[in-house]
């Protein structure tokens, strides 16, 4: 993943500027040092959550396939002998719910976030949603086909 460059946006004509920039090139603003840090980390962050929620939204559709398809393959063997294996489609969910979870504890309750860090949270909780409705069904149907 290529490294976040951070930049600060002036508060007077929104023109990004470089880290250590103490005047806008533009309209001449004064930038503040502490306003400077606190910019370039919001950026940073935001940056950082938008790309994590991307590679969860990526995964979770290679994912879905996944688990299809070995639930499946599962399903289709016979069930007497290979039912210790069906605890084995839950992996790839739990690793999602894994990830998705670790994007919360990260990125979840930064409260600085712009429209594009509001969408990939929303992304995010989407994607909890539904790999949390597939766990759930995966348990119904293992719990169910070994009785």
């Amino acid at each position: 993943m290529p490294p976040i460059t951070p930049f600060v946006e002036c508060p007077n004509c929104r023109k990004l500027l470089e880290v250590g920039v103490t005047q806008c090139p533009e309209c001449r603003e004064p930038i503040s040092p502490d306003y400077a840090a606190r910019r370039a980390f919001t950026v940073v962050l935001n940056t950082a959550a938008c790309r994590v929620a991307k590679d969860i939204r990526d995964r979770s559709r290679i994912m879905a396939l996944i688990v299809v398809g070995e639930s499946i393959f599962l399903f289709l063997l016979d069930r007497r002998i290979f039912a210790p294996l069906f605890w084995l489609t839950v992996v790839p969910t739990t690793m999602q719910l894994l990830m998705i979870g670790t994007w919360f504890q990260k990125f979840g309750r930064f409260p600085l976030g712009d429209s594009d860090y509001v969408r990939a949270a929303a992304t995010v909780r989407w994607s909890a949603m539904v790999w949390t409705a597939i766990l759930i069904l995966q348990l119904a149907v293992i719990t169910g086909s070994l009785r």
